[in-house]
């Protein structure tokens, strides 16, 4: 275990990145994966810009 927190994070999110051969597109399937996997339940956020425009189309929720 390294003493310094900041560097092992680093390391550890190296090491992640090199099973991942570095692609962030690989990276994303991965979590997607895992995410399917946990039995968790999650919610998605929605941006600002998203309701912003679903508002204008009246295909939001209204108040």
């Amino acid at each position: 275990m390294n003493s310094n927190p900041t560097e092992e994070i680093k390391q550890i999110r190296h090491e992640l990145g090199r099973q991942a051969e570095f692609s962030v597109q690989r990276i994303f399937a991965d979590l997607r994966i895992q995410r399917q996997s946990s039995g968790r339940k999650y919610v998605d956020a929605v941006s600002p810009r998203t309701t912003e425009n679903a508002a204008k189309s009246g295909k939001g929720h209204h108040r």
